[in-house]
């Protein structure tokens, strides 16, 4: 079994989660106020410059969304949204089984 930068994953969590939450609140907002086409995408292309920015790797294809660092790969049919949340269940899986 490969171990495991619990440091690593551990500050990438903690970034990670302010992108998600950041990003949600994009979102809920663009809901709730008034009609702007490019929202979304650029509220996204915010969140994926952010997750560039701290090394992760980024595909989007026809089929999924997927993110990978530090090992830990997450995928999603819903977005880059879903893949955060699932990449973020993964690194906090994978830290409490190094402990």
């Amino acid at each position: 079994m490969k171990k495991v930068d619990v440091t690593m994953l551990r500050i990438a969590v903690k970034a990670v989660r302010s992108i998600e939450c950041e990003l949600r609140n994009k979102l809920t907002a663009l809901r709730s106020g008034p009609y702007n086409p490019d929202g979304r995408g650029e509220a996204t292309s915010a969140a994926l410059s952010e997750l560039a920015d701290l090394g992760f790797s980024i595909r989007d294809d026809a089929y999924a969304f997927a993110i990978r660092l530090g090992g830990l790969r997450a995928e999603s049919t819903s977005g880059v949204l879903g893949a955060m949340t699932n990449w973020l269940g993964a690194a906090e899986t994978k830290i409490r089984g190094a402990a």
